[in-house]
């Protein structure tokens, strides 16, 4: 057919971010992805996902979302799948319907996957205005989700089990951590102990929480699960969900009855340490877990990663809640 567009390419990874947001360039995509897969667009006006690592498009109570020419793009494709499917088994996770997924044209030669969900409803946490109240009710309802999350079936999503086979020096040093701490990772990293494998989600931020009327409506964006140690969950939740409020970190562990331990500080930051590599595993590029930490902290000041620890997740010590020192 002369009216089907050639698959999306291009030259660079600057190319790709330079298009990614483009409705006019995804649109034709969007059409024939609609066309062929008996899905509905209810709306004419198609707006692009905020802040998107793939091209993402929202028309109506659709979400269209294309992956592909990075690296990972298959990976993060049937991971995404995968646990969009287990999420809907449990009618007590509130994640996107999958409303249908496959491959660009048709074809696993063009090098591109989508995956079609219904919109949640709301918007997303970052939106609102600044609300302690609604940020405990937030954190006090994801603590409760959390564990059905962990505890949702392995099979078929990416596991990592040795962080240590990582380059995550070169991973800590594409973020706001100073070249002292980075110098630290390494050694830091291979004391952690054995880990505590779970499902996780690995990517719970302000973004991908949507909120309507006060309350939590749904977890956006599963791209990024992974079996691995389940603190690896804990540093975007932390530092961008609950902006780095320590009380309120502290009301999200009570409640999720998260297995706090003499060692909590340092595996905390430790598997914070290993969450900065996660983009690096899927050559993805991005990501800096400590940007709202190093505005909050005077990292420069700071000796070592184990002082670090204490002073951010050491919740229960007499130090002060505001999330800054």
């Amino acid at each position: 057919m002369s009216d089907v567009p050639p698959p999306p390419q291009f030259e660079s990874r600057e190319a790709f971010r330079a298009f990614k947001s483009d409705v006019e360039f995804w649109k034709p995509y969007i059409d024939i992805t609609v066309a062929d897969n008996g899905l509905t667009l209810r709306s004419g006006e198609v707006e692009a996902g905020f802040n998107s690592t793939y091209p993402t498009f929202i028309a109506g109570d659709l979400v269209i979302k294309f992956l592909g020419h990075l690296n990972a793009w298959r990976q993060v494709y049937d991971a995404e799948r995968t646990a969009l499917e287990r999420v809907a088994a449990d009618p007590d996770i509130p994640g996107p319907e999958l409303l249908g997924h496959g491959f660009l044209l048709g074809d696993l030669d063009t090098g591109w996957a989508w995956l079609a969900t219904r919109r949640m409803p709301g918007q997303a946490l970052w939106r609102l205005l600044p609300d302690r109240a609604l940020h405990e009710r937030i954190a006090i309802a994801l603590a409760e989700i959390l564990p059905r999350i962990h505890a949702l079936p392995p099979q078929d999503i990416p596991e990592i089990a040795d962080w240590t086979a990582i380059d995550l020096t070169s991973a800590n040093r594409n973020s706001s951590l100073p070249e002292h701490l980075v110098e630290q990772v390494p050694d830091y990293v291979r004391t952690l102990g054995p880990p505590d494998p779970a499902f996780i989600n690995a990517d719970i931020v302000a973004n991908h929480v949507y909120v309507e009327g006060g309350n939590l409506t749904g977890i956006l964006d599963w791209g990024d699960a992974v079996i691995t140690d389940r603190h690896v969950e804990l540093i975007q939740i932390y530092r961008d969900t609950l902006r780095c409020d320590r009380a309120l970190f502290r009301t999200f562990l009570e409640v999720s009855q998260w297995p706090v331990g003499p060692d909590f500080p340092r595996k905390a930051l430790g598997y914070a340490l290993c969450r900065q590599g996660l983009r690096r595993i899927q050559n993805q590029g991005g990501g800096d877990v400590f940007e709202p930490i190093a505005e909050a902290y005077p990292l420069e000041r700071i000796a070592t990663l184990d002082e670090l620890a204490e002073i951010l997740f050491d919740v229960w010590s007499p130090a002060s809640d505001s999330g800054s020192q």
